[in-house]
């Protein structure tokens, strides 16, 4: 399934909120056990900003073969956009 995402081989819906469901479950628990194991808050933004670089390849490419309305494309790579800026700023600005 990573390799079908990866690639764009999954339906944009599934991209857009399976795995982006998912990834953020998973980065949340990896994100708070290294944050109780080591104590920096630097270490919470990089992997939620790597999930969220993660995210928005598969996304991307999943909105290159959408047949449907362009502008659900278009809405869900603003929105991965906008999470990659959240987390620039957490990192850069917040930290």
């Amino acid at each position: 399934m990573i390799s079908n995402f990866i690639k764009g081989e999954l339906p944009l819906w599934k991209s857009f909120w399976i795995v982006g469901i998912l990834m953020g479950i998973i980065g949340a628990i990896i994100s708070i056990a290294l944050y109780a194991l080591l104590g920096f808050l630097i270490v919470k933004n990089i992997v939620f900003l790597v999930g969220m670089i993660f995210w928005t390849v598969g996304v991307w490419r999943s909105g290159r073969d959408y047949i449907g309305m362009k502008s659900l494309v278009f809405l869900s790579r603003l929105s991965c956009l906008l999470g990659i800026a959240s987390e620039v700023f957490n990192l850069f600005i917040l930290t």
